[in-house]
């Protein structure tokens, strides 16, 4: 027969006590009437057979399960008598969900540029082009409600393009320790924010050492060469075509799917109408957000092109057009194959820290 190890009988006696003391306070009382029984006695170590389960304090267990337990380890949770290999939080307040044996699934969708590339010499010249369409997110396109997860990239997107414009001014020996400095510090600010939410981080922040998980977020990359363009959809210039394909999207895909937010509003008050009225109808939808999101997000949103600042309506609408609206990327699906990039660090129970 298998000798029970000293922590897991404790464990299982901790898990037993709340109905010993219960059994104990529906005892009869001793005929003597004291109701004090003697302190009792323990040996310095103790096994299955030395001691009653009964005899055992609720303290003593827990000294003795301290013992056992390495630094930095956490005790086990023992689940009708079996033992779970990671802790349970309590439902709604737990910490962060970056531990190897969570369960919350990943978000389905990330932004189409994200991550990004990773700076290098075959790639420079068409980072620093003057060409370039630089991805610019904000609230009108990104989601308006859920999908927090596609706001972090997209805040850390617009951060990485503003460090790449001044790195690119530099001499041309510093461009590139710039634009990889900034790069990796880009990222690691974006895992920081990954963890502090609740639920599941970026695969690529779940990977442990350090140059491990620079290569996960460059493999990933959409667009390593910093060349081409996903799918985008031109707001700018909102006409027929533009918006029966809106319309027809709109119709088609899944509820769960995320909707930037201008598309989402130009959907719900437009596609209802006759063809013949929703060109007029998405330009007015338009400039409202734009009001409205002027003068009540500002400081929440960092304008580069300082559009907001524009006392005219017309004029503010022109530099949202020529600046954010001419290039709203769609969401990617996650492939299956990205979370394979995950590495999965062994949990060490105190029953094989023996061994």
């Amino acid at each position: 027969m298998t000798t029970m190890s000293p922590i897991w009988l404790c464990l299982c006696c901790l898990a037993a006590w709340p109905a010993w003391t219960r059994s104990e306070s529906q005892a009869t009382p001793p005929a003597n009437g004291d109701n004090q029984p003697p302190p009792a006695q323990f040996p310095t170590e103790i096994s299955q057979h030395d001691v009653l389960p009964d005899a055992i304090s609720r303290e003593f267990l827990m000294q003795k399960i301290q013992e056992h337990l390495e630094d930095g380890q956490q005790l086990p949770i023992l689940i009708h008598g079996e033992p779970q290999s990671v802790p349970l939080q309590p439902r709604g307040r737990g910490h962060p969900c970056k531990e190897v044996g969570c369960t919350r699934k990943p978000p389905f969708y990330k932004l189409e540029e994200f991550p990004p590339g990773r700076p290098s010499l075959s790639n420079l010249g068409a980072l620093c082009s003057v060409g370039r369409k630089k991805p610019s997110y904000g609230p009108w396109n990104l989601p308006q409600t859920s999908f927090s997860h596609l706001s972090r990239q997209g805040e850390a997107l617009n951060q990485l393009e503003l460090q790449f414009t001044r790195c690119c001014q530099l001499a041309e020996d510093q461009r590139l320790p710039c634009a990889s400095n900034e790069w990796e510090k880009c990222l690691a600010r974006y895992c920081k924010q990954e963890f502090s939410t609740k639920t599941r981080p970026f695969h690529c922040c779940r990977v442990g050492a350090r140059e491990d998980r620079l290569n996960c977020f460059d493999r990933q990359a959409p667009f390593p060469k910093y060349e081409g363009k996903g799918e985008s959809l031109d707001l700018a210039n909102l006409t027929i075509p533009i918006l029966d394909s809106i319309c027809s999207q709109a119709s088609s895909q899944a509820k769960q799917k995320p909707s930037p937010a201008l598309v989402q509003n130009i959907t719900e008050s437009c596609c209802k109408l006759p063809e013949s009225e929703r060109t007029l109808c998405a330009q007015r939808v338009k400039s409202q957000f734009i009001t409205a999101f002027c003068s009540s997000q500002r400081l929440s949103w960092k304008d580069p092109q300082k559009c907001c600042a524009q006392r005219e309506e017309a004029a503010r609408n022109d530099c949202f057009d020529h600046s954010y609206l001419g290039l709203v990327s769609f969401f990617r699906r996650q492939q299956e194959e990205e979370e394979a990039e995950e590495v999965v660090e062994e949990i060490v129970l105190p029953t094989q820290a023996a061994s």
